[in-house]
């Protein structure tokens, strides 16, 4: 059984660590694999977010969050909408801005307090006729509005590069995909606009299609961070499945043990001891945890120290939602 002094010693190993691995700008490197080949560094704009936000529930990490929230700021575009990699990375300007990315920064400025862009009818402007949000903000076959042409106008000068994005990856002009929309409902929350997407997560979750509903996020464990993030603690439906599923799921790593905690806290579910030692036995002597595969592309994947890190600070520092 662990005890708070293990628990207290953890987080201020894992905060020491994350102070060191952050960038000057705020951000934090992540890393890109390619299937059979060695990682390397990049530099993206989604750690930062994610890892923001999990700070949220840890006092002693406001400096770095800072620094995070700073870096996002910075990165937003004119139009308050954010892209995958951040400037100064060689292939920053030939990806479109997406929804996943905005979502997650603004909602990560607007917990803290911070200034987030009036990006809201942009956002809402990437619908399909379902309701559900587009994962790409570029061209559509109907018209979207002024502000949204305005916006991906600029994407006719890399239709070289955008065509091959869209035909030979997993990308595609109309993926619409169930974390992203998760994420959206965790920004713009419950309103007649989002409205189908509480309905269509749930539809997932009972047709246990977890692992098969995101073109980028794989790992069951890591979805249903998300969705309980976006869903608790007001979609009873959802909670009922997600508390069962919770229940009797066997994580075996330290992320799928960080994010499995953080699902079960945000549901007012207890935290699970077991959990909470398995990942004080699991974290590095530089007080750190693993990286881990967090999402992907076709044949490669992304993921970082820094990341795992945030979601294990998370669930150990998180307490359980107001049910």
């Amino acid at each position: 059984m662990s005890t708070g002094t293990d628990r207290d010693s953890a987080i201020a190993r894992a905060i020491a660590f994350l102070g060191r691995a952050q960038r000057p700008d705020g951000g934090f490197a992540n890393l890109f694999w390619y299937a059979g080949l060695a990682p390397v560094e990049v530099g993206n704009v989604f750690p930062a977010a994610l890892i923001a936000h999990s700070l949220a529930s840890v006092p002693e990490g406001r400096a770095v969050r800072e620094k995070a929230l700073d870096f996002l700021a910075a990165e937003a575009s004119p139009q308050g909408i954010w892209q995958h990699w951040a400037r100064g990375e060689p292939r920053q300007e030939f990806l479109p801005p997406d929804v996943d990315d905005t979502a997650c920064a603004s909602a990560a400025l607007r917990d803290a307090g911070r200034p987030v862009p009036a990006n809201e009818a942009l956002l809402l402007a990437n619908r399909d006729r379902r309701g559900l949000f587009y994962t790409w903000f570029t061209w559509r076959p109907r018209w979207s509005g002024l502000a949204h042409a305005r916006l991906v106008w600029p994407q006719l000068r890399h239709l070289r590069t955008l065509w091959p994005l869209f035909t030979r990856t997993i990308a595609r002009v109309g993926n619409v995909d169930a974390v992203v929309n998760a994420n959206a409902l965790f920004y713009l929350g419950p309103r007649p606009e989002t409205a189908a997407i509480p309905l269509y997560l749930v539809d997932i979750l009972e047709r246990d299609a977890e692992t098969q509903c995101d073109s980028w996020y794989f790992n069951r464990f890591v979805v249903w961070y998300f969705f309980a993030r976006a869903l608790a603690p007001g979609h009873e439906a959802a909670g009922r499945l997600m508390r069962r599923k919770l229940a009797s799921a066997a994580p075996r790593t330290p992320l799928e043990t960080a994010t499995a905690q953080c699902a079960r806290l945000y549901w007012g579910m207890e935290a699970d001891d077991a959990l909470t030692a398995r990942l004080l036995e699991t974290q590095l002597d530089s007080g750190a945890w693993p990286a881990e595969y967090f999402y992907q592309g076709k044949d490669c994947y992304w993921g970082s120290e820094a990341l795992t890190t945030g979601f294990a600070l998370e669930a150990l520092a998180r307490r359980p939602s107001r049910r």
